[in-house]
């Protein structure tokens, strides 16, 4: 009697292998969110470990964040070596994180979120100089261009700046993942690092000034405050909502001034 020969028949062999498939079909889009899922997860912990360095910051400079002075003014370039200046224009958020870093208060690598391929830590070996290419997160846009008409200096939006400091607001949105859509002038073009470029679709982590962070759908919050104004319902991120001047006491979040909105400078 003739034995078979040991080993897999092509179709035992065919079989495993569309087994092996099939798995691997099924297996990689679990792991794909779990990746995610943990980058969010660190990006949540920065964007907290940030606030944090700004309060640790605001200690010593009468309970105000990084970028406004203790007397409600803005601070303007960091400049320890001759002819460096840091951080950019007074009243963007590049300055205040330029601060920070100067201030060890946290790492380049805690500005990039993990998910956005477009930024890189800024360097510290020779001048700190932070741009939104260092920078994955919008803060709260204070620069309103209005003046003290006693001294001429550039004051911060009266209501935003009370919030620039250690209020535990939790309604008082701080910083978030940025909006890396086109001109969003009319807001439909809004993304983030976490949605295609232009969709119409925004999710980020966001961080309120009781250092609470949540992982965000859309860019619209139920109920925002900021300081001595009244509540805002269905607040736009990155959209001022009010008619100018102090009167907008809502979100604004920007990296640079294009607009309302942020857009990486693209």
């Amino acid at each position: 009697m003739q034995r078979r020969p040991n080993g897999f028949t092509l179709i035992e062999l065919l079989v495993v292998i569309s087994i092996i498939a099939l798995l691997i079909g099924i297996l990689l889009p679990a792991l794909g969110a779990a990746r995610r899922s943990a980058r969010q997860v660190t990006n949540s912990t920065q964007l907290r470990g940030i606030h944090q360095g700004m309060v640790t910051y605001a200690q010593q400079n009468k309970s105000f964040f990084p970028g406004v002075e203790g007397d409600g003014t803005f601070q303007a370039g960091l400049a320890p070596n001759p002819g460096v200046s840091f951080g950019g224009t007074p009243g963007l958020p590049t300055i205040g994180v330029a601060i920070m870093l100067n201030a060890n208060s946290f790492t380049p690598e805690y500005a990039n979120n993990p998910n956005d391929g477009f930024v890189s830590p800024a360097d510290l070996s020779g001048a700190a100089i932070v741009s939104i290419l260092n920078l994955s997160y919008a803060m709260l846009e204070l620069n309103e261009d209005a003046t003290d008409i006693n001294t001429g200096n550039v004051m911060p939006n009266r209501d935003r700046a009370i919030e620039w400091s250690e209020t535990l607001n939790t309604r008082a949105v701080i910083a978030s993942d940025k909006n890396t859509g086109g001109n969003g002038v009319v807001g439909d073009l809004v993304s983030s690092v976490w949605t295609e470029t232009n969709s119409g679709e925004w999710r980020g982590t966001v961080v309120r000034n009781d250092n609470s962070t949540s992982f965000e759908t859309t860019p619209v919050i139920e109920t925002t405050s900021y300081g001595n104004g009244p509540d805002n319902e269905d607040d736009n991120l990155f959209l001022e909502d009010g008619s100018g001047g102090e009167v907008d006491n809502d979100a604004a979040m920007i990296i640079e001034t294009f607009g309302q909105y942020d857009n990486h400078g693209v």
